[in-house]
């Protein structure tokens, strides 16, 4: 099957928002169908060395588009207007260059269906733009249901009438594909539940080998934590985690925080309030396998959430490569989400907004490194049936069904 992936995050780099594309790439590839990506390329993070770059269809980069626009009448008013700093919809500014180079694609390589993966909900609509101009199918692979909600907010909504429309995108998509069982429901409910699809994360057992060790740091008397920066920045709930810090006392003093990815300004203001700041180290985001080594010379990960209803659903791109990983995970946000339902079922660690028990997991787990040298893996049976293979197992079927063949038949054309 032709496949082509539509996604403004550039599936090559090491961001943890390429990490969703990628995967699904990869997945696709491994089962043998002909995967292209149109894509925008980031200036964040690495590129990966083992990408193929000849299945890439790359539009021009942010900077370019920006600069771009800086050259308009009405782009130099707003760096005025905005002291400087122009506030362009990127992805917005992304669509029409990835419209133009969709079409000059099609000249040489038509596909059966097109997948557009959200977020930006910018790629929804190209998909849909693409596939109607083409009489080609496509499937929306779709994150927070709020986008389509009149009443509700999201950073990427300007106006119930933005609602709307992905409303009206998506109810012509031939499919819907979510990450998660509570993002999944809204959209059943809204759209019907026979076009609704779940393909949570999973990781990669080749990035993530059963059998890796844990290192053993010379420092036994440290406890090392890692949080990886979400795109947004760090929730507010994250304080929680300098609140647990701080009520160890003078042990306080053994617990470092390493911060990778942007945004950390707001972290900082959090440990500032309970004077762990100087706790804190920052790595920059590096390459993949930077940040795979990591993970796995932690001595725990931290994760978070909204402590929010509406964020039920939110799975953080990280998730499922700390269950890879085999580290005990510390994490914080909305109790009943599904995020916080994956890490008791799969006893990966805590899930808590006490600081008390967080201050009384980091004891424990302190005085399991100075016991033996390290934070012993967590058991292996933490990591069934979460590797990509198992959880995107439903997404070649559903695509057959869109493309209205079998896979022999797709084969012989």
């Amino acid at each position: 099957m032709r496949i082509l992936l539509i996604s403004f995050q550039i599936p090559s780099a090491a961001s943890s928002g390429s990490v969703r594309v990628r995967n699904v790439a990869r997945f696709l590839l491994d089962r043998g169908h002909d995967v292209r990506v149109l894509s925008s390329p980031s200036p964040d993070g690495a590129v990966q060395s083992d990408w193929d770059e000849s299945r890439l269809v790359l539009t021009p980069t942010r900077e370019a588009l920006d600069t771009e626009k800086s050259q308009t009448l009405r782009g130099k008013i707003a760096a005025i207007v905005n002291g400087g700093r122009r506030k362009t919809d990127l992805a917005a500014e992304w669509s029409q260059q990835a419209t133009a180079a969709a079409a000059t694609l099609f000249g040489e390589w038509t596909p059966d269906v097109i997948y557009g993966a959200c977020p930006p909900n910018a790629t929804a609509l190209i998909a849909a733009r693409v596939a109607k101009q083409f009489d080609i199918p496509f499937v929306a692979e779709v994150g927070d249901p709020r986008l389509t909600e009149r009443s509700a907010k999201h950073s990427e909504r300007r106006s119930p009438k933005d609602a709307n429309r992905m409303a009206e995108v998506l109810k012509s998509a031939a499919a819907l594909v979510t990450t998660s069982p509570a993002w999944a429901e809204s959209y059943s409910n809204r759209f019907g539940s026979d076009k609704v699809n779940i393909a949570m994360n999973g990781f990669d057992p080749l990035e993530y080998p059963l059998n890796t060790p844990v290192p053993s740091d010379a420092n036994r008397k440290m406890l090392r934590l890692l949080y990886t920066m979400p795109e947004g920045g760090a929730p507010q709930e994250l304080a929680t985690l300098f609140d647990g810090m701080a009520a160890l006392g003078t042990g306080a003093a053994d617990v470092r925080l390493t911060l990778t990815g942007n945004n950390a300004e707001t972290v900082i203001e959090m440990a500032r309030a309970t004077r762990m700041e100087r706790q804190i180290d920052f790595v920059p985001t590096g390459s993949r396998d930077e940040a795979v080594k990591r993970q796995f010379a932690s001595d725990a990960l931290v994760l978070t959430t909204r402590n929010d209803p509406a964020d039920a659903g939110v799975l953080p791109a990280e998730l499922f490569d700390y269950i890879a990983a085999r580290r005990p995970v510390v994490a914080m946000g909305y109790s009943k989400g599904d995020a916080a339902e994956i890490i008791r079922k799969r006893d990966l660690g805590i899930f808590s907004n006490e600081p008390k028990v967080i201050a009384n997991r980091l004891a424990h787990l302190l005085a399991k490194k100075r016991a033996v040298g390290v934070v012993p893996s967590l058991a292996e049976k933490v990591r069934d049936n979460a590797a990509i293979a198992t959880q995107f197992a439903g997404l070649e079927p559903m695509l057959y069904g869109v493309v209205g063949s079998t896979p022999l038949s797709v084969a012989a054309e």
